[in-house]
């Protein structure tokens, strides 16, 4: 239920940050969204303010906001300036192929080939569904920007695992949010104006859906479930964010459903059959080897 729950979160995202786009600079925009989940996640846990442990944990903290609020927000944006968005998104969901290869280096899961194959046939998926969108005219800047994103995303979730124990789950993502965002709110401050922010309905209404589900809730979610789960297996299923993103946009914004969606579709639903079926089978020989 939670997975489905992220799935959703980040899918409505999409569409709802593009009906807000128009109405505000996209760096601010982010840092805001940040900056106010964070301190709004911070006045929830103030009871337990004990446990920030802020001359212990503060690099810990500092190193996640860099990672997965500062340089993963940060390059997106700017990388959103040089390519269509399906193409960008297309680099930017190769993350859960980063994401199960580091987790297989860093933190020691077992990478079968198996699992190798449903990681490659899930962005394969994802490559169908975005083909729509692709240009010939590829700006090379916007690649690298593209692929730097999915492995500042794929680091930033392995280090908040490899450290998941020794700092609090709550706190961290309050303090990455907080600190991450103010130095967006600053960066964008150098090259954006808060006097273009449009205080309409759309916009007011995306930064508080990002401020409350978007960033700091659907963090919590994804962290609680790579720390729980194989991060390998929790990261395919994210393949399924910008499906769910291209049927909400169909839904809401009148945006034409294909027959390369529901290839793309197929595709993703195998990938994450294959990974958790690996999964799965891995614990059962595990379950008759302990009988």
């Amino acid at each position: 239920m939670l997975l489905l729950f992220l799935i959703f979160v980040w899918g409505a995202s999409w569409p709802i940050y593009k009906l807000a786009l128009p109405f505000t600079p996209p760096i601010l925009f982010a840092g805001m969204r940040a900056t106010i989940g964070g301190l709004l996640l911070a006045i929830i846990l103030y009871n337990k303010r004990d446990k920030i442990k802020w001359r212990e944990n503060w690099r810990f903290y500092c190193i996640s906001a860099l990672l997965n609020t500062t340089l993963f927000f940060g390059v997106q944006t700017v990388g959103l300036n040089y390519l269509p968005g399906g193409l960008f998104s297309i680099l930017v969901y190769f993350q859960p192929v980063l994401l199960g290869l580091f987790a297989w280096i860093w933190l020691g899961e077992f990478m079968t080939p198996a699992k190798i194959i449903g990681l490659l046939i899930g962005f394969i998926g994802i490559v169908i569904v975005s083909i729509d969108g692709l240009t010939f005219h590829v700006s090379v800047i916007g690649v690298i920007l593209g692929l730097l994103t999915a492995f500042f995303w794929a680091l930033g979730v392995i280090y908040v695992k490899k450290v998941s124990h020794m700092v609090n789950a709550f706190w961290m993502v309050s303090m990455q949010c907080i600190i991450g965002g103010f130095v967006l709110i600053v960066f964008g401050g150098f090259f954006e104006d808060f006097s273009d922010i449009v205080w309409n309905s759309k916009y007011i209404g995306a930064l508080i859906y990002g401020s409350i589900l978007g960033i700091p809730l659907a963090q919590i979610v994804y962290y609680k479930l790579i720390k729980e789960g194989e991060a390998s297996k929790v990261g395919s299923s994210t393949f399924m964010v910008p499906i769910t993103a291209v049927i909400l946009g169909a839904v809401f914004l009148d945006e034409p459903i294909t027959y390369l969606l529901i290839i793309g579709l197929v595709m993703v639903g195998l990938s994450i059959f294959i990974v958790n079926y690996e999964s799965k089978k891995k614990l059962i020989d595990y379950s008759n080897i302990s009988k």
